[in-house]
C-alpha cells in the first residue's frame, strides 16, 4: 500500500506541475513509469511450494522475511503471509 500512495502522490504532482507549466509537458505515463523503475532496486525469481498457512508464517520466520507468497494448500490460490506492525501475522488471500 505504501508504493500505491507513493505513486498516486507522485501522478498528483505531475498533474498539478503540468498545469502551472503547459509548455513543459511531460507524459504522466513515463513519469510514472521512471518513478516505479527508481523503486525497484531488486528482483528476485522464486518458486512457490504449496503450505498451509501456518507452515508459511514458519517459513517466513525461519528465513527471517516480512512476507512469504506461497500457493494456500487449503485454498489453492496464491497467497501472502506477512508480518504485522503489531507483531501479529495477516493473510492476504485474492478473490478470484
Amino acid at each position: 500500500h505504501k508504493l500505491e500512495r507513493q505513486i498516486k502522490k507522485y501522478r498528483n504532482k505531475i498533474i498539478q506541475r503540468g498545469r502551472k507549466s503547459a509548455g513543459n509537458k511531460i507524459g504522466i505515463e513515463d513519469s510514472i513509469d521512471t518513478f516505479i523503475k527508481k523503486q525497484i532496486v531488486k528482483v528476485k525469481s522464486f518458486t512457490i511450494k504449496p503450505s498451509s498457512p501456518e507452515d508459511a508464517v514458519l517459513q517466513m520466520d525461519l528465513l527471517g522475511h516480512d512476507f512469504f507468497v506461497f500457493i494456500n494448500s487449503e485454498s489453492g490460490k496464491t497467497s501472502v503471509v506477512y508480518r504485522r506492525k503489531d507483531k501479529k501475522y495477516g493473510l492476504i488471500e485474492p478473490e478470484a
